[in-house]
C-alpha cells in the first residue's frame, strides 16, 4: 500500500518522505521515483514499531531543514 501511495503522489509531482526499516528497499524506491518523476525523495530508515520513531523522524526532518506545521517545531526531548 505504501509504495502505491508513493507512486500516486509522485505522479502528481509531490516530493516525498519515505519511512521504513528497510534502508536498501527505501533507497531503491527513492531512486526509481526520482528518475521517473523528477521529484525529491527523502528516505528515512526507522521502524514504525519502535516507541521512539516520532522523535527520531522529527529530529531528522528538522536536521534536513523542514519546517513542520503547527506545534511540530516545538523541541522534543
Amino acid at each position: 500500500m505504501g509504495q502505491e501511495l508513493a507512486n500516486l503522489f509522485a505522479q502528481c509531482g509531490r516530493n516525498l518522505i519515505l519511512v521504513s526499516n528497510d534502508l536498501i528497499g527505501l533507497e531503491k524506491m527513492a531512486g526509481e521515483l526520482r528518475s521517473e518523476y523528477g521529484i525529491k525523495v527523502f528516505p528515512i530508515a526507522e521502524s514504525l514499531l519502535s516507541d521512539h520513531w516520532p522523535v527520531t523522524i522529527h529530529k531528522i526532518l528538522v536536521h534536513l531543514g523542514f519546517t513542520l506545521p503547527g506545534n511540530a517545531n516545538v523541541p522534543v526531548r
